[in-house]
């Protein structure tokens, strides 16, 4: 897949769904949004770490937008979608451990599905905490760099 948008369109699309976690000065062409599937690739392909990070703020104020994860993740490079699952799952559980603050942050507020926590090996955990230094760890492991 390649990146057919800039780091400042992806920061402006953000902004236009309300995830303030990057700022643009880019303009937003009204009818140029990105589709959520395309758009979450883009941002586990990017070569800025983060827009990469971004996908979690994306979920958590998306929820909805978990029922695109399989149609970004499958036609990304695998250490994208090593990325974009470890991104993923650490939405889930960050949802978990701060559900009840980010219920206000949404209209449309569901629990998003466990999808990857098998494909990354996590073992049974009690609460998010140890959910989130497993998925550290994993992702460690799994990218073969010194990460968190």
């Amino acid at each position: 897949m390649s990146l057919l948008t800039t780091n400042a369109q992806l920061a402006a699309e953000l902004d236009q769904l309300g995830v303030y976690f990057l700022r643009s000065n880019h303009q937003m062409i009204a009818d140029s949004r990105i589709a959520p599937n395309m758009l979450m690739a883009m941002l586990a392909v990017s070569n800025e770490a983060r827009l990469r990070l971004a996908l979690i703020p994306l979920l958590l104020r998306h929820p909805l937008w978990a029922t695109y994860a399989e149609a970004a993740q499958q036609h990304l490079p695998i250490a994208s979608q090593i990325v974009f699952k470890c991104y993923y799952t650490a939405a889930w559980l960050l949802q978990q451990k701060y559900q009840s603050k980010l219920m206000s942050f949404t209209d449309h507020w569901v629990l998003l599905p466990d999808l990857y926590s098998n494909d990354l090996a996590l073992c049974h955990f009690t609460d998010p905490d140890q959910g989130l230094h497993q998925l550290a760890e994993r992702h460690r492991i799994l990218s073969g760099r010194s990460i968190n």
